[in-house]
C-alpha cells in the first residue's frame, strides 16, 4: 500500500470569523493550480489536501482526500 502524498495550503485571515473561508479558498486553490496533478505520473493514486487560515495564533483546517 503506496501512502498518499500530503498537499498543504496556508492562508492568512484578515478576522476571526474569515478563518472557515479562508480554509475552503486554500482547498480551491490545490484545485484550481492542480498541485498534484503530477503525482499521477509517479504512481499515486490519491493525495490528501489541507486547507489552513491562520488568524493570529488560531487556525482552521479543512481536509480532502482526492482519488488522481
Amino acid at each position: 500500500m503506496t501512502i498518499p502524498p500530503v498537499l498543504l495550503e496556508l492562508k492568512i485571515a484578515d478576522k476571526y470569523k474569515d478563518m472557515e473561508v479562508n480554509a475552503g479558498k486554500a482547498l480551491d486553490q490545490i484545485e484550481e493550480k492542480q498541485y498534484d496533478a503530477w503525482l499521477v505520473e509517479e504512481g499515486y493514486t490519491q493525495s490528501i489536501r489541507y486547507g489552513i487560515a491562520f488568524y493570529k495564533k488560531k487556525c482552521r483546517i479543512q481536509m480532502m482526500k482526492k482519488d488522481l
